[in-house]
């Protein structure tokens, strides 16, 4: 179980420490970091018992086209991009310390790296570490990725000054996050064909390469003090 865990935290930490480099300009503090990779970890719990609930109806053994879809999507992707998402919601987003656009990418990905050690703990107890391996390489940087897409959105959304326009970016990170996630969901398990399953891989890749492309952008973007509200207002950092 040791090596198993070793396996998965690696990647965790590495992926943790990448896009906190990516702020080092205006580095978050540890503390809100830590918090919200905590909440990130604590939200993973529901989506167990929510995804073992559907699998006990049987939802997760469905075959045919439209109930497998519907629950990679909804039943999958929706609930666990949704509870990553309402981490960063329920406690950076509305705070002056989220300033800037980067923060939502930082934010996402701290809370998704929180819910994969969530996963990365109950699997180390069940899987080879060969199986762990694969996990590490492919489904924790797919957190990763969903959570950079998803906080691009997100974080532009903190700097709107337009109520209507930022609900919208706020919905719009969920939606994408959702079918990035259902999309590598729905090849890497499907029941159909194995070969479809290097398309999770294409997914995944894809993913990755948008994902820095918004980092990029978010980065060049700086910062936006003059939309954060003044009632709020303090040391953002």
């Amino acid at each position: 179980m040791l090596l198993n865990l070793l396996i998965g935290v690696v990647p965790i930490a590495l992926l943790c420490l990448f896009v906190y480099r990516r702020d080092a300009a205006r580095p978050e503090r540890p503390l809100h970091l830590l918090l919200t990779f905590l909440v990130g970890a604590l939200l993973a719990l529901p989506a167990f018992f929510i995804e073992e609930h559907l699998e006990r109806l049987g939802a997760a053994t469905a075959t045919t086209f439209v109930p497998y879809t519907l629950y990679m999507f909804l039943g999958v992707a929706l609930v666990e991009e949704g509870l990553k998402y309402a981490a960063v919601i329920a406690y950076p987003f509305r705070r002056a310390f989220f300033d800037e656009p980067l923060d939502g990418i930082v934010y996402c990905v701290f809370a998704a790296m929180g819910f994969a050690t969530f996963e990365t703990v109950y699997y180390a107890t069940m899987l080879p570490w060969e199986a762990m391996a694969v996990r590490a390489g492919l489904a924790v940087p797919a957190h990763a990725a969903f959570a950079m897409i998803a906080g691009y959105f997100l974080g532009r959304a903190r700097v709107e000054p337009d109520g209507g326009n930022r609900t919208r970016l706020i919905a719009l990170g969920l939606l994408w996050s959702v079918v990035a996630h259902g999309l590598y969901d729905w090849f890497i398990f499907n029941p159909y064909a194995e070969w479809l399953m290097l398309l999770a891989v294409v997914v995944l890749v894809v993913c990755w390469g948008v994902a820095l492309r918004l980092t990029a952008n978010s980065s060049q973007q700086g910062t936006y003090r003059g939309t954060v509200s003044t009632s709020s207002a303090r040391p953002s950092r």
